[in-house]
């Protein structure tokens, strides 16, 4: 199949072509990179994104989401300093490589 990223949604799509799911989440706003994280057991799209501006006039922190693919949802966020443009899972050891800014 095939995984699109748009700087505010990501939508997955069958090998067919027919749409599968859309997720629109907030905490994918200004989405910059991702990468898929498959383990034994769970598939998870590992996103990065780049702060915007708040309704203060302040910047939002870039982040680090993972959208798990089974339940469509963002299950965790973290904070980064700079958003990352270039993103690489290494499944043998489970390590996700992350750079850029």
């Amino acid at each position: 199949g095939v995984i699109a990223l748009a700087p505010d949604l990501v939508k997955y799509f069958s090998k067919g072509g027919l749409q599968q799911a859309e997720v629109r989440d907030p905490a994918l706003t200004n989405a910059c990179a991702g990468v898929l994280a498959e383990t034994s057991s769970a598939a998870f799209l590992s996103i990065s994104t780049a702060g915007a501006m708040d309704h203060n006039g302040g910047l939002e922190a870039h982040s680090l989401a993972l959208l798990d693919l089974s339940t469509a949802r963002v299950s965790s966020t973290i904070s980064i300093a700079q958003p990352a443009t270039v993103m690489r899972y290494e499944p043998l050891t489970s390590t996700l490589l992350i750079g850029g800014g």
